[in-house]
């Protein structure tokens, strides 16, 4: 098959025909593709200077939020400045999609992670702070029950303001999914990170008995080297026109 944007034709130099004749014979051609080639989706995601960096940043170096390969390239082409959205767990993602919506309202639990971005909020990005101070680790504090309820979890309805997106991607998961129903517009669709993990089945189920429709993005996504699940919940008529 011919790619629609094929690059340039080179002919290879000797040398490089009998390293890639070798490279064949031992089966290596497609590994060494996949990590040094031009077209390499790994390069070309900025997946290893994200990797060596420890931080969600795509090819130029620029912040991409900690989702999916899959569900950016998805999400990207359907955001416009006419949406509002709110982010549970703030970071790189904030400052991504502050770019390309009119407006992003997050809530942090870390205070040290909170002082760290805030500085580098654009004006159309408003960040809080919602402190869990405690002894237990982020995975049990991420994944309470439905009804475990929470002031950070609650923050998005604080305001009585209604979202086109939700993101919850943070601490809270279930209950801040509760109260993202409460805070949707008619048309809204909320953000599910991670549902792979068994303990976020609370929340796809809650989801699907309220009527909405799931579309899994499956892929890698920046630093960590195992693929992952990024979750799209949806009704007709949405935002995204899906």
């Amino acid at each position: 098959m011919i790619k629609e944007l094929s690059p340039a034709i080179v002919k290879p130099t000797l040398t490089k025909k009998l390293f890639w004749k070798v490279a064949k014979k031992l089966n290596a051609d497609q590994l060494i593709s996949l990590l040094l080639g031009k077209n390499s989706y790994l390069i070309e995601r900025g997946w290893f200077s994200s990797a060596k960096s420890g931080q969600s940043t795509g090819k130029s170096g620029r912040p991409i939020p900690w989702l999916t390969y899959p569900f950016i390239e998805f999400i990207e082409a359907r955001l416009h400045k006419d949406i509002d959205m709110f982010e549970f767990g703030c970071g790189n993602s904030t400052l991504w999609f502050a770019e390309r919506v009119g407006n992003v309202d997050s809530v942090e639990h870390d205070k040290k992670w909170y002082e760290e971005i805030l500085p580098k909020l654009p004006d159309n990005a408003t960040l809080t702070l919602r402190e869990v101070i405690g002894e237990q680790t982020y995975s049990i504090i991420a994944f309470k029950s439905l009804s475990d309820e929470s002031s950070y979890s609650s923050t998005v309805s604080v305001s009585n303001k209604l979202y086109d997106v939700i993101l919850v991607d943070g601490v809270y998961r279930n209950n801040s999914i509760v109260h993202s129903i409460r805070s949707l517009k008619e048309g809204g669709i909320i953000i599910l990170d991670n549902v792979d993990y068994i303990e976020s089945r609370l929340s796809k189920d809650y989801l699907k008995e309220l009527g909405f429709k799931q579309i899994d993005f499956w892929g890698m996504c920046p630093v960590v080297h195992h693929d992952s699940c990024t979750s799209v919940f949806y009704r007709s008529n949405n935002c995204l026109g899906i």
